[in-house]
């Protein structure tokens, strides 16, 4: 991993006497073993209830579908090879390498992906993908009457998370390129740059989802886009973009020796506990961030319009009815977020 800038601690300092100090790896890691143990509860139900594909509304062999499959495999083949990658350079270094922890957080952080629906359904998976119903029904806590219901696409999602591993070695490259055209830069301002690029490619890669309408986000509260076929919001244009800022900051802030805030002042465990530490911590660190985002999101669901009649059918499949649009009606959820009237239904 490319070293970026310089922090407090250096090599020196972890092979100093004295006592072990919590920092904020340690933290870290405490804080994910209630997500995993909330995950391993919600997934064990979800698994013993026997999940389904949800097909409503599917053309098999339409453009739609092969767009799918297209992006599954495009998913499936870059996170493969980041794995091998990651793989050996940790064979090399004699060592777990940082992006093979980054590419097992990523894995486990993808299980958070449609937590913005716990109020209501306001996000939408498009049953064309190779997909299971989603586990949010038999989730703690998550009172949408919904959850369970909307079809989760268990290729695409699963390996498009860690894909988000090239993106941060695209964000080392494009820091070394500013830092050596402008030494002096702060970090504040190359995580800034890093964030304008990051909404671009965000934006581009959530474009690839919209158009085919293979995913669609009708419930985000204020519209960029706002037509009878489309809805892209202000919160899913700054959500991927960052929320992946947040991601490659794990490998701006590392100290003299290239090590990151997750991978910090575990020398004093042995090796199979520091690799523990380390994958705990930056799973917490990722998973963190798509929950407090997701959070925002969900509160713009609060300023939710009507959805539009023009999606087809494999895209708001099996939740709620929109007025207007027979394909949806007869869904148990009751009307959409945004319909004359709405009120929303908890569980």
């Amino acid at each position: 991993m490319a070293t970026i800038t310089r922090g407090p601690e250096s090599r020196a300092t972890a092979l100093a006497g004295g006592p072990p100090r919590w920092g904020p790896a340690h933290y870290l890691a405490l804080v994910a073993v209630p997500l995993l143990a909330y995950e391993l509860w919600t997934l064990g139900a979800w698994l013993s209830s026997g999940p389904h594909e949800v097909d409503a509304g599917r053309v098999a062999y339409s453009f739609s579908w092969w767009w799918a499959r297209g992006i599954e495999v495009v998913a499936v083949t870059i996170a493969i090879v980041l794995l091998v990658s990651a793989i050996r350079e940790s064979r090399r270094i004699g060592r777990m390498s940082f992006e093979l922890t980054l590419w097992i957080a990523l894995v486990l952080t993808s299980f958070w992906d449609s937590v913005t629906n716990v109020l209501q359904p306001i996000w939408f998976y498009s049953s064309d993908f190779v997909n299971l119903n989603e586990w949010w029904g038999h989730a703690p806590g998550f009172v949408s009457p919904a959850g369970g219901h909307e079809p989760f696409p268990i290729i695409a999602l699963v390996f498009l998370y860690p894909c988000f591993v090239l993106e941060s070695r695209l964000a080392v490259r494009f820091w070394s390129a500013v830092t050596v055209r402008n030494p002096g830069i702060s970090n504040a301002r190359l995580l800034g740059l890093w964030l304008v690029v990051a909404l671009g490619v965000g934006s581009l890669v959530s474009m690839t989802f919209v158009l085919p309408h293979l995913w669609a986000g009708p419930g985000m509260g204020p519209m960029i886009l706002h037509t009878d076929s489309y809805r892209w919001s202000f919160a899913e244009f700054g959500y991927v973009g960052t929320w992946s800022t947040a991601i490659c900051a794990l490998r701006l802030f590392v100290d003299d020796d290239g090590v990151a805030l997750t991978e910090r002042g575990l020398s004093h465990l042995s090796p199979v506990g520091r690799n523990v530490t380390r994958v705990l911590a930056t799973t917490a660190w990722c998973s963190l961030s798509v929950i407090g985002l997701s959070l925002v999101v969900t509160f713009s669901g609060l300023f939710a319009t009507a959805y539009p009649t023009g999606y087809p059918a494999h895209l708001p499949n099996v939740v709620c009815v929109i007025p207007g649009d027979p394909a949806t009606a007869g869904n148990a959820y009751g009307p959409c977020p945004g319909s004359p009237g709405f009120r929303i239904p908890l569980r």
